[in-house]
């Protein structure tokens, strides 16, 4: 089953893994006769009514079985989604995230999430490692280490 266009509303690894808890609970809650009642965040309450809609398009709203086999595969490719490893130097706002998220669909990524570490010291830009282990360092701190490497020599001469 194909689910990018939900998914495409996951961008964080916070994120995620609201909604896989989301499933689990709507999972475990299918056997339970007195559920927890638990105070959804906004995102959570969209994303219930969003995965209600998708089961009511494919009517298996009311099936047990045919709900329990859609969570259970959703909860699947939530799982699998490929992460994106982002260092940068400040706390990304819901602004950078969807500026990020953006690029990341321009750019063909599909449905990537994101994992930010906030790294004061690298100053400004990023530094991202990809699903596949690929390390690029954008960071404004390996400029200015890269401009004192190969201007050594001129600079020394200043000293």
């Amino acid at each position: 089953m194909n689910y990018s266009n939900f998914l495409k509303l996951i961008r964080t690894r916070d994120e995620q893994n609201q909604l896989i808890s989301l499933i689990e609970n709507m999972i475990q809650g299918m056997y339970k006769k007195k559920i927890k009642s638990e105070t959804l965040s906004p995102l959570k309450t969209l994303l219930t009514n969003e995965i209600i809609k998708i089961m009511q398009a494919q009517n298996i709203y009311e099936n047990k079985i045919k709900t329990e086999k859609f969570l259970n595969s959703l909860l699947s490719s939530v799982k699998d989604l490929p992460i994106l490893k982002i260092s940068i130097a400040i706390e990304p706002d819901q602004r950078m995230i969807d500026s990020i998220k953006s690029w990341s669909e321009k750019n063909n990524l599909g449905s990537t999430i994101f994992e930010f570490t906030i790294d004061p010291k690298i100053l400004g830009g990023a530094i991202i490692v990809n699903p596949k282990g690929t390390y690029a360092d954008y960071s404004l701190l390996k400029r200015i280490d890269d401009l004192f490497i190969n201007q050594k020599q001129l600079i020394s001469k200043f000293l």
